[in-house]
């Protein structure tokens, strides 16, 4: 009895290191980006500038949203990265009210990116304006309205929530804006870019990272459009 009872007790903690090790393996398969920035060097694209009014008409979803997964890139046509992500926070959901998670399509991929656009990488945060859309092996794809001019970027500093608009500015966002200096908020997001000197990749300072908005002031306005 001894023995049959020690059998079942080996067999028993042989299936949960067994399933550990598959769970280590599935942990390990998550892949994040291999690069944020080209190889290969900028790629050009036109695009139509973010508007926040007309974009919110346009959107199929709004959300506040967490990179979780890099998913692969194409060359074919347009250089294109494809993120899984998490739904953390939605303003706007014309698609499906149970969805959870999303495959996000960026523009860039390891080889070329657009100038003052470094592509996200797991555990970005941001607020997006979402269309969907249809991608070969992907299935459904949502893209970001505006895209480069369209990402804000959440930064937490000093343990608070703010939002930073990447690239231009947004008049419409005037009453959330943070007048004092953003320049620690600034520094923080590109010490998350991983590249030798990011600062050579953008433009210029004053047309990157400008605007700072407070996110709880940005949210109320983003509920007043569902009124206009």
């Amino acid at each position: 009895m001894k023995k049959i009872l020690s059998f079942l007790i080996l067999f028993s903690v042989s299936i949960l290191t067994l399933s550990g090790c598959g769970s280590i393996e599935k942990e390990q398969a998550i892949k994040d980006t291999p690069h944020q920035i080209g190889l290969k060097g900028q790629m050009s694209a036109s695009v139509i500038g973010f508007n926040f009014d007309e974009s919110y008409k346009e959107a199929d979803i709004i959300a506040q949203i967490k990179i979780t997964e890099w998913l692969g890139e194409v060359d074919e046509e347009l250089e294109r990265t494809i993120f899984k992500a998490k739904l953390e926070k939605t303003y706007k959901n014309n698609v499906n009210n149970n969805l959870k998670e999303i495959n996000l399509i960026q523009t860039g991929n390891s080889n070329y990116t657009i100038k003052d656009n470094p592509l996200f990488k797991i555990n970005d945060r941001l607020i997006l304006y979402l269309a969907k859309a249809e991608m070969e092996g992907y299935g459904d794809v949502y893209y970001i309205l505006g895209a480069h001019t369209g990402i804000f970027r959440i930064v937490n500093s000093d343990g608070r929530d703010y939002v930073v608009k990447q690239v231009g500015n947004c008049p419409e966002l005037s009453e959330a804006k943070v007048t004092a200096d953003n320049s620690k908020i600034k520094s923080t997001l590109l010490k998350n870019i991983t590249t030798d000197n990011p600062v050579l990749f953008f433009s210029s300072p004053h047309d990157v990272f400008d605007e700072t908005y407070d996110l709880e002031k940005m949210e109320k306005l983003i509920e007043k459009q569902k009124n206009k």
